[in-house]
């Protein structure tokens, strides 16, 4: 009958044991479900500020599109009215002063670009410098010309 209680108590110990293991087990993961659901209300409160501000956004950037477009429709009515109003001779020399404008254009290009080439000639021919100078003290340097960068 003593070892009948004994195990009884030790059965009824080891029940006792699991449902407090349980239980602090059930206390852990209420506490971590409560940090989660704060957690998901406030993703949801930012997903709500995120959408106000993108909605925000885009109201302003379609108001200034539309007065960016107003003002662009304005002055190009505007150019329009005053290109209708010139004689057709004016726009010819207009033309041709373009023309001329853009072959100088090309010919700058052209100049600039020759300029360039013998720049980089010039740059290369320097680089290849190396002198051997001998200093009053009788020390003797090697000076060379090296790129910087």
């Amino acid at each position: 009958m003593k070892d009948e209680t004994e195990m009884t108590l030790n059965t009824k110990n080891q029940i006792c044991s699991q449902i407090l293991d349980k239980h602090k087990k059930m206390a852990s993961l209420e506490a971590e479900s409560s940090t989660l659901s704060q957690t998901l209300e406030l993703i949801q409160q930012e997903q709500l500020s995120s959408s106000s501000k993108i909605k925000e956004n885009r109201n302003f950037y379609s108001k200034t599109k539309e007065d960016l477009h107003a003002k662009l429709q304005a002055q190009q009515d505007w150019i329009n009215s005053h290109i209708v109003k010139k004689e057709p001779e004016q726009r010819a020399m207009t033309m041709n002063t373009l023309e001329e404008e853009h072959k100088a254009l090309l010919s700058d290009e052209a100049g600039e670009m020759e300029y360039l080439q013998t720049l980089q000639r010039q740059f290369k021919q320097l680089k290849g410098i190396s002198r051997v100078i001998k200093c009053a003290c009788g020390e003797q340097y090697k000076v060379e010309m090296v790129t910087c960068g």
